[in-house]
């Protein structure tokens, strides 16, 4: 009988021990200030694996940086992670991920995470156009390709912007179509191609669009991606020319003043 009680107590010993030598996260912590890698991987991975929101991010900031800690510390839901992993998908444009960023971004500002909380107001409208552009609505992929063109509220980049401006082009939005010829013509965020861009030029001009008339003359007048046609060019600076657009009215001036694709008039001219 004493020696089955010895034995418990023994055995309730090596348990009260092992328990107070389990590692904690502040010691992860304390093994990260001191530089020690290796101990604070194996720290912080225990607890990860046992569920610890706060270890799985640490494996992240300091460890690793694999996306995949960062991703299961936000379903963990630690605010720190939700924002960090929103952002990611909204900025690094992963591929459709962005309103999975925006739901990331919203959880940690529900947890009032002060950066969460910011980001969403300071960048309310362009999230709600990318909601919208992500919905193929043939507008809002429109403006959102002006926003990548030229940088407003988002990084600027030529691809971008022709992703967005051909995702609405291609639904025939003509202010689209028009931005996409320009972009071919002036090889800016694809390869420079005069066929593609009379082509887009065209789409857009067929529906009255005087920009998109004008240029489509000047590629007939220049014989840029088409047969080179001075009846075409004045055709369709004549288009322009009749919707006020002054430098189509200037060119379709000259052919008149030349006699090219039209008869000679110094009236007209």
């Amino acid at each position: 009988m004493n020696y089955k009680c010895t034995k418990l107590s023994l055995v309730l010993t090596s348990i009260l021990l092992l328990s107070s030598c389990a590692a904690t996260y502040e010691d992860g912590i304390t093994a990260i200030h001191s530089n020690n890698k290796e101990d604070a991987e194996e720290i912080f991975t225990e607890l990860a694996e046992k569920g610890d929101a706060q270890a799985m991010y640490q494996l992240y900031n300091h460890i690793n940086h694999s996306s995949q800690w960062l991703k299961k510390s936000a379903d963990a839901g630690y605010a720190i992670a939700q924002y960090e992993y929103g952002v990611y998908l909204l900025e690094e444009d992963v591929k459709n991920t962005f309103s999975d960023g925006v739901k990331y971004l919203k959880k940690s500002a529900l947890q009032h995470y002060e950066k969460a909380e910011v980001y969403i107001k300071d960048n309310r409208e362009i999230i709600q156009l990318k909601l919208n552009a992500e919905q193929s609505f043939a507008q809002d992929q429109y403006i959102l390709g002006v926003r990548y063109d030229y940088g407003q509220g988002v990084k600027q980049s030529y691809q971008e912007a022709t992703k967005w401006y051909r995702k609405a082009a291609e639904q025939g939005n003509a202010s689209a179509q028009f931005n996409l010829g320009i972009m071919y013509d002036n090889g800016q965020g694809v390869k420079q191609s005069d066929q593609e861009a009379t082509k887009w030029f065209r789409k857009a001009a067929e529906q009255g669009y005087a920009s998109a008339q004008f240029n489509l003359g000047v590629m007939y007048k220049n014989g840029q991606g088409v047969k080179q046609s001075y009846q075409e060019a004045a055709k369709w600076y004549r288009k322009a020319a009749k919707q006020g657009y002054a430098s189509a009215q200037n060119n379709l001036g000259i052919m008149y003043d030349n006699g090219q694709g039209v008869k000679q008039s110094d009236q007209e001219a």
